[in-house]
């Protein structure tokens, strides 16, 4: 009986396997012939329908190959795709037991690959207030909130499988366009686990703007950009770091940048805080106090998503100096600031998370969010 067993899962696997060459091959001849009706385009412009092809190979292969056990499998989303797939709703939870969380962490620990997370049974939450989380077996989400100095810092703590869950949303899905949005409809339209505001780049006219591979705007001469590639590495740019626009477009197109936010500063910059330079700053008024707004990089496809600033009568607004401390506290091995103020917003299952500045959501531009690569039908 266990022999017959064997030879049937087997024959299963192989049977997959040659579906998925077929289907392979398949879709590799389509899109040949579409792109030889297609005049060429250049790299920063091009709809890449290999890669279609290759995301469409890849989540079939996985469906494919789901009830073998000792087999991985690996989804990812399609680089064009406007939305994300929708969270399983039972998957989301609201504890303020640690031993949930550790539980929870021990399910994900083929996600986590090893890496630490930021939180751990030590944190001291905000009194009164408890964990959200979201996890399966392509994203874990933890986010709660803790004093950090006299500061209430809202933290969203982020590990993907694959860097084509970490997106940028504009509003009306189009640079440049005029509308805007909560933060927390663009999320809900899009299907965000979580998000967080971008840099509220329709408000201003400063540093390098890539949006779907393509360099839209080049100011930089007093503000700082952050890019982030495909496979989901957050990289820098310096004020004047790109003598003219051809350099940046070979950073995008050599790195594989899919999309940047231009606010800054550079908050943590491979383990190093970055502290020189903020008085000069063009943006954010480094040096007053107000609401804050960030975004670092712990590991591979790790992340943490930060804002600060008051929780009814407890704690105060700060400055950038301040933020950029708590990113490298919290092992951010990259940090950066979004727009801070009435802007810096996480939202969680399509609600604000975090106390907003002037106690309402404002609308804005673009949010960075993450979603889920897990089919619909898992």
């Amino acid at each position: 009986m266990q022999k017959y067993r064997s030879t049937g899962r087997a024959v299963r696997f192989l049977s997959a396997l040659a579906f998925l060459s077929c289907m392979g091959i398949l879709l590799l001849m389509l899109c040949f012939v579409h792109m030889e009706e297609r005049k060429p385009v250049s790299q920063s412009l091009r709809t890449d329908y290999s890669e279609m092809a290759e995301d469409a190979v890849q989540n079939l292969k996985s469906e494919a190959l789901t009830g073998f056990a000792d087999i991985p499998v690996h989804y990812r989303l399609p680089e064009n795709a406007i939305k994300g797939n929708v969270p399983k709703e039972a998957n989301y939870g609201v504890t303020s037991d640690p031993k949930v969380i550790t539980e929870l962490l021990q399910r994900a620990a083929p996600l986590l690959e090893e890496q630490h997370t930021v939180w751990s049974e030590d944190t001291v939450l905000l009194e009164g207030t408890d964990i959200h989380y979201y996890y399966d077996e392509t994203i874990l989400v933890l986010c709660w909130k803790e004093l950090c100095g006299d500061q209430v810092c809202t933290f969203a703590e982020v590990k993907i499988a694959d860097g084509s869950q970490l997106r940028r949303k504009l509003a009306d899905n189009e640079y440049g366009a005029d509308s805007r949005y909560l933060a927390s409809t663009m999320a809900e339209e899009v299907n965000a686990v979580v998000a967080i505001n971008g840099d509220f780049y329709a408000f201003r006219n400063k540093g390098i703007s890539v949006y779907g591979r393509k360099v839209y705007r080049f100011n930089p001469e007093n503000v700082e950009s952050c890019f982030f590639t495909a496979s989901g590495d957050m990289l820098f740019a310096h004020r004047n770091e790109f003598e003219d626009v051809a350099a940046a477009e070979r950073f995008v197109a050599e790195n594989d940048i899919k999309f940047s936010v231009a606010f800054g500063p550079i908050l943590v910059e491979n383990g190093v805080l970055q502290v020189s330079g903020y008085a000069q700053y063009r943006l954010g008024e480094p040096n007053e106090f107000h609401y804050r707004s960030a975004i670092g990089q712990t590991g591979e496809r790790h992340y943490l998503l930060a804002t600060s600033g008051t929780e009814g009568r407890i704690g105060k607004v700060g400055t950038i100096a301040q933020m950029a401390k708590v990113m490298q506290e919290k092992g951010c091995v990259q940090a950066y600031a979004l727009d801070g103020g009435q802007t810096a917003e996480i939202v969680m299952n399509h609600e604000p998370v975090n106390e907003i500045a002037h106690g309402s959501e404002r609308t804005m531009s673009d949010i960075i969010w993450f979603g889920t690569a897990l089919p619909e039908n898992r």
